[in-house]
């Protein structure tokens, strides 16, 4: 079997501003092996053909001259992206007043006292 040299092409300095995924503008997870159709596969259902990776939308990132349009694909860094989840998780909910009594004895029921 023979292996394909592999070459480095973007090389991130800061961990945290790799790339985590792509959007599209409307928030959509992209598959980033896809090309800018998401199309993964080309050619008949009988005889699928991947697409070329220098087609995909990974490879466009690594790429100096491609130009990331935050209206159409966006790069969402690991940083980023845990920063959005854990705005998410930022809302805290309280229980009602009325609520208060019962959520007392059902927890003192369940330790035990």
């Amino acid at each position: 079997m023979t292996v394909a040299p592999l070459k480095i092409l973007k090389i991130v300095l800061v961990p945290e501003r790799g790339i985590h995924h792509l959007e599209n503008g409307d928030g959509d997870v992209l598959n980033p092996l896809a090309n800018l159709e998401g199309e993964v596969w080309t050619g008949t259902i009988n005889a699928p053909v991947p697409i070329p990776f220098e087609d995909s939308l990974l490879y466009m990132y690594t790429q100096d001259n491609q130009i990331f349009d935050s209206d159409i694909i966006n790069v969402v860094s690991d940083e980023e992206n845990e920063l959005n989840i854990n705005e998410s998780r930022r809302t805290i909910k309280l229980l009602r007043p009325e609520y208060i009594d019962i959520a007392v004895q059902e927890i003192e029921d369940l330790l035990g006292d």
